[in-house]
């Protein structure tokens, strides 16, 4: 299961790596964003540092984006999957894959990784790596803003909360 699951993500992986110009925020968003991210562009701290050593590292913007933040989409999945109990790779290849695979690869590339910190972050709960899964969660508040309400609403069903404390969290976020 384990093996299908890591040559899936493989497979498919290379597909992202080796794409080009292809997604709509590839050359809109992010390679824009390669361009000038030494200038002082804004993002979230730990994509704009991720990018800026993939700038440094790749000999152009497009490969930055492409080649770099996919491979360490593909490589964060894999940490996932070598982890991963039988649950969680049904969930992950039944559901996941399928649903937004691509969209967190290759157009959504900030919201792909802060994703697979978020997964990589439930699965430390599980194997009672609580440091670490604080880290995970951490980094990918970092890595896209929006992460933290999936944190907040996720912590509030971990702490089995009641419909009046998610009422609560729910209105405090529309607001």
């Amino acid at each position: 299961k384990r093996l299908s699951a890591a040559l899936s993500i493989f497979v498919l992986g290379l597909v992202v790596v080796l794409r080009g110009r292809v997604g709509a925020d590839t050359g809109i968003v992010y390679e824009s964003m390669a361009k000038s991210i030494l200038n002082g562009t804004t993002t979230e701290p730990f994509f704009a540092a991720l990018l800026i050593v993939m700038v440094v590292l790749f000999p152009t913007p497009l490969l930055a984006v492409t080649m770099g933040i996919g491979t360490i989409f593909m490589i964060l999945l894999l940490v996932y999957v070598y982890r991963a109990e039988d649950q969680e790779l049904f969930i992950l290849l039944a559901f996941i894959v399928p649903a937004a695979f691509w969209g967190m690869s290759i157009s959504g590339q900030r919201y792909g990784i802060a994703f697979c910190f978020l997964l990589l972050a439930m699965q430390s709960v599980r194997l009672k790596q609580y440091k670490w899964a604080i880290v995970m969660g951490t980094i990918a508040v970092l890595t896209h803003y929006s992460a933290l309400v999936f944190i907040l609403l996720w912590g509030l069903m971990i702490l089995r909360g009641s419909l009046k404390a998610y009422l609560q969290v729910f209105g405090a976020l529309t607001l």
